[in-house]
């Protein structure tokens, strides 16, 4: 029959402590910090053992006495919190991942941008980035291809009629098309036209909240240029709009 009675006698725990203690103590005479008579005593307290391990430190002058490094922080004594470059890094990839904040959509290789006859590309750069305030726009989510076009091309009628400057077409990265993106592309072939061409300043991807690289700015002349126009400008600047 077992029996649930605990028994609590170590009658060897105090020899162990006193070995223990001993063998510290035999260490220490070992490296001269205690006396022969100490060891075998067995007398010595903690604080004398301290005051002969601390007798030949030298305090350090100066206020950044220490210097240590927690978790890609360096600390000083005088409150200054450094970050290293790892942690610089980890903050700007925790940033992008949840925010979005540093990601640059113009290095991507999704991003297109062209330019009409005899404007810089400065123009186009400044489309993308949102200096122009875009008065309209057009979504061609669930549009066929056929669909996407006469409604692209209608959009930018009624835009120019109006003296609209700045619009976006919405039509996706095309990420579900099997091979190329279909509307992407479709609004690609339709702004490089001879038609568009003569009456576009510039295009660009939109912005990351307007779509990113699945959004097309396009800044709208005020007229349409003649071929004339359009050849002359073209021969001074060696620009002409291009399929983006």
């Amino acid at each position: 029959m077992r029996s649930d009675v605990k028994y609590d006698n170590r009658p060897f725990e105090e020899y162990k402590c006193l070995f223990e203690k001993m063998d510290r103590n035999r260490k220490l005479y070992e490296k001269g910090l205690i006396r022969e008579k100490d060891f075998i005593s067995n007398d010595i307290s903690d604080e004398e053992l301290f005051l002969k391990e601390m007798k030949d430190v030298v305090p350090c002058k100066g206020k950044k006495k220490i210097s240590r490094s927690y978790s890609g922080i360096k600390i000083f004594q005088d409150d200054k919190l450094v970050p290293d470059e790892s942690m610089i890094i980890e903050r700007a990839l925790s940033n992008l991942v949840k925010y979005g904040k540093g990601f640059d959509i113009s290095k991507t290789p999704e991003y297109d941008e062209s330019t009409g006859a005899g404007v810089p590309s400065r123009i186009a750069e400044k489309l993308h980035s949102g200096d122009f305030s875009i008065q309209a726009y057009i979504d061609l989510h669930g549009f066929s291809s056929e669909e996407a076009e006469i409604e692209i091309n209608r959009f930018l009628k009624e835009s120019f009629a109006l003296n609209r400057n700045a619009v976006l077409i919405v039509h996706g990265r095309g990420l579900s098309s099997p091979g190329e993106p279909v509307i992407k592309n479709k609004v690609k072939k339709i702004l490089a036209s001879n038609y568009w061409r003569r009456r576009i300043y510039a295009c660009a991807s939109a912005e990351k909240t307007d779509g990113g690289t699945g959004g097309t700015y396009v800044l709208l002349r005020n007229r349409a240029l003649s071929k004339r126009e359009e050849k002359s400008l073209f021969e001074k600047n060696g620009q002409v709009l291009k399929c983006l």
